[in-house]
């Protein structure tokens, strides 16, 4: 799309992120904290909660609370991906890739009120998006 914010990760491939067909009450979010790129969608409801259990100031988004509970998840542990998401109460999904590791971290909220479709395109990448048909055009017929 058209303004949309496009990096560049080497072998790793893109992450791109555009304010295109957003929806107002599940806006996107996009950050960047010591090579993890995280894109955020929705909106989490026990933010202060979430702020203090993470040690984060008070201007913290979701996006960055988003990352520093994967930080967490890979340096502190022993904490499972899937406890860090169930604290998260709201409408949401995101992705995270992490330069340092290679790992992806993706979720949404159990009622998927957030579309979050994935696959992979012929060279093997994953391609996630809130919107099936960029993810069929970014596969093509993988």
């Amino acid at each position: 799309y058209p303004g949309a914010v496009t990096i560049n990760l080497g072998s790793s491939g893109f992450i791109a992120c555009s304010l295109e067909k957003q929806n107002p009450l599940l806006p996107r979010l996009f950050a960047v904290v010591d090579d993890m790129f995280c894109i955020f969608q929705g909106h989490i409801e026990n933010v202060p909660f979430l702020k203090q259990q993470y040690g984060l100031t008070k201007t913290a988004t979701e996006v960055t609370i988003v990352i520093e509970a994967y930080r967490t998840l890979r340096d502190r542990g022993p904490y499972s991906a899937d406890q860090v998401v169930r604290d998260f109460h709201g409408k949401f999904a995101f992705m995270l890739f992490d330069c340092s590791t290679k790992n992806v971290f993706l979720a949404g909220d159990a009622d998927g009120s957030v579309p979050l479709f994935w696959g992979t395109d012929a060279e093997g990448h994953l391609v996630v998006a809130d919107d099936v048909e960029t993810v069929k055009k970014g596969c093509g017929k993988s």
